[in-house]
């Protein structure tokens, strides 16, 4: 039984889903592959390969170009196919395109070894839970299985899968881990409001032992160039006070590296942030979302006072850790003067990595639910761009406001850190958008992240490659 993965462009970041994935069907002693579609006669080497099963996961706004490349997998080779990923579990009729054998909703792993050991067998596929599949001309809808409740159980992620492809990611000095799963807030923009829908009445909240966690940290160290750790939880300080305290202790003495974490404002404690600043934690990415207190509390359901959230920054900033901050720029009912009030919180938190995003209505987002609702935009989730630093798509802005926005996005970051040259973007801003406002975007975002949040000592060889995977992306 042989299963390919294909992704459809090399990638700045490990993706850890099929990953994981990869390696549980790897313990029942099938192939796997990984092929990636931008390479040159990767459609030859997949037909080499002869898959049995062609698996795709794709986010909203990749659907499409996924999709298209399914198409001319399947005209070449006779093969069964399967979506999975964010969109597909919150857009599921995508299993009604044509070329599409099955769908794949939530946490895929065991249902894609099912799967596997279904069709190896040759038994019926029709009843795998977790699945949408095609048969006889309908479509059966099975219901998801609950959560992996013990995330130790799961093998480590396959990362020969990906590093033996690429080497960037291999040769890469910061390598992506993740200690829980689950997030216990309900933010109206995010995918884990819907998620906790889909999975009612299961732990949605988990996190590996630490020992586990620092086993596979040691291993990655053992094998690859690993300088820095960078866990991808929602939220890291998650776990209770003595997971933490645990997990201080182990990683000191086991691994010893710098480490970069996403943070909560509302789950800011000293003694918390004490107890990472003395595992090894170099710096820390925590939301500011908006600056304005309708659009953050009533539209984003966020929950948090201007106070609290300066209150958090200052705390992390009063243990001498850089802080990476996200927003989002042309929210609905919102304005270019609502986005210049979350510019002006941004300084006032002294952010070292200002990362500001352009909305995106997501399928089953309550926020995207609201959007078509209200008509701010159609509903034609083909439209949405797989980046959320291109433009927006909703139709509540005049076109000067929209390019303002598109335009204050690429300046948000420089701006945040140079306040003085406030008065010089407003004039930039209102001129049409280029590329070589996303060109400074880019070149600007990238410094950032190399110099205040990594830190880390880079050769010209390393920061040209890691400027022009950024640019590629």
């Amino acid at each position: 039984m042989k299963i390919a993965f294909i992704i459809k462009n090399y990638d700045i970041a490990e993706p850890l889903g099929i990953m994981y994935i990869s390696s549980l069907l790897k313990t029942k002693g099938y192939s796997t592959a990984l092929f990636i579609a931008s390479d040159k006669n990767w459609l030859n080497c997949l037909k080499n390969y002869s898959p049995d099963i062609v698996a795709y996961s794709a986010i909203s706004g990749s659907h499409a170009e996924y999709l298209k490349i399914n198409d001319q997998v399947k005209a070449e080779i006779e093969t069964f196919s399967i979506f999975g990923g964010p969109h597909t579990t919150f857009f599921p009729e995508t299993v009604y395109q044509e070329n599409v054998d099955a769908i794949c909703i939530g946490e895929g792993g065991y249902a894609m070894l099912e799967l596997a050991d279904s069709i190896e067998q040759g038994s019926d596929i029709s009843g795998i839970n977790n699945l949408w599949v095609k048969k006889d001309g309908t479509v059966i809808k099975n219901p998801v299985r609950p959560l992996v409740e013990d995330l130790n159980e799961l093998p480590f992620p396959d990362r020969d899968l990906v590093y033996r492809k690429d080497n960037y990611l291999r040769d890469n000095k910061i390598k992506r881990f993740i200690s829980n799963r689950g997030c216990p807030f309900t933010c109206t923009y995010c995918f884990n409001r819907a998620y906790k829908k889909i999975y009612k009445g299961n732990k949605i909240i988990r996190w590996r032992n630490v020992k586990n966690v620092i086993e596979e940290i040691r291993e990655v160290k053992n094998r690859y160039p690993l300088e820095i750790v960078r866990f991808i939880d929602d939220i890291f300080i998650l776990p209770p006070k003595k997971w933490l305290e645990e997990f201080k202790n182990l990683y000191k003495q086991e691994i010893n590296l710098p480490f970069v974490c996403n943070l909560q404002v509302r789950l800011v404690t000293d003694e918390k942030i004490r107890l990472i600043k003395e595992a090894g934690c170099m710096s820390v990415y925590m939301a500011i979302e908006s600056g304005n207190d309708r659009i953050r509390n009533e539209l984003l359901e966020r929950n948090m006072t201007k106070e609290e959230i300066v209150n958090a920054f200052d705390l992390v900033h009063k243990y001498n850790i850089p802080i990476g901050a996200e927003n989002i720029l042309g929210l609905p009912e919102g304005s270019f003067e609502t986005d210049m009030e979350t510019l002006q919180l941004n300084i006032k938190c002294k952010v070292d990595n200002a990362i500001s995003t352009v909305f995106q209505p997501y399928p089953k987002t309550k926020l995207g639910e609201y959007t078509i609702e209200k008509g701010y935009f159609n509903g034609n989730f083909d439209l949405l761009s797989e980046s959320y630093f291109i433009g927006s798509q909703l139709n509540c802005f005049s076109n000067k406001d929209q390019k303002k926005i598109e335009n204050l996005h690429k300046f948000f970051g420089f701006t945040v850190n140079h306040p003085s040259f406030l008065p010089l973007i407003k004039i930039l801003i209102n001129m049409p958008p280029n590329k070589l406002f996303r060109l400074f975007h880019r070149l600007w975002d990238s410094y950032c992240k190399k110099r205040k949040i990594f830190n880390i000592k880079f050769t010209i060889k390393d920061y040209l490659s890691a400027l022009l995977r950024v640019l590629r992306y």
